[in-house]
């Protein structure tokens, strides 16, 4: 069983001794590093794509609540009173334009108004730095 093994073997060893020895392409190892670079920018795009989706969906909820919060503090603080006497009633805005407008002004809720608006602006920030690391990602043809 052992000779039989080694017989085989030998006539392996033959035939290989036979054949043309072959030869490796001229850019197997920089098709090969690139090939693993892309791999590593894809895995690296994955990971930022699913970062990005967990802040689009935080970013929403905060909106959406903010939101809820400006619309109820907007409709208490009196100021869709103001605006609807400015266009119901142009007299007044005629006599008196100035006061009615510092006092639309006064009515609007600032902190109600400006923490959505941070939310937004903040969602777009980080919207505009990952799609730029994508684009500058480096994907190679290799």
């Amino acid at each position: 069983m052992n000779d039989m093994k080694e017989t085989e073997k030998n006539e392996c060893d033959r035939l290989f001794s036979r054949l043309p020895p072959i030869e490796t392409p001229r850019d197997l190892l920089r098709r090969t590093v690139c090939l693993i670079r892309n791999e590593q920018i894809r895995s690296a795009n994955r990971r930022q794509l699913a970062l990005l989706s967990v802040l689009t969906v935080l970013a929403a909820a905060g909106m959406l609540h903010f939101g809820w919060i400006a619309a109820r503090d907007l409709y208490l603080s009196g100021f869709p009173d103001f605006v609807t006497l400015a266009f119901t009633e142009p007299s007044i805005v005629l006599k008196s334009g100035k006061s009615l407008l510092v006092g639309i002004l006064e009515s609007l809720p600032g902190i109600s108004l400006v923490v959505p608006l941070a939310i937004i602006f903040a969602y777009l920030e980080s919207v505009r730095v990952i799609v730029g690391k994508f684009n500058q990602s480096g994907l190679t043809r290799c």
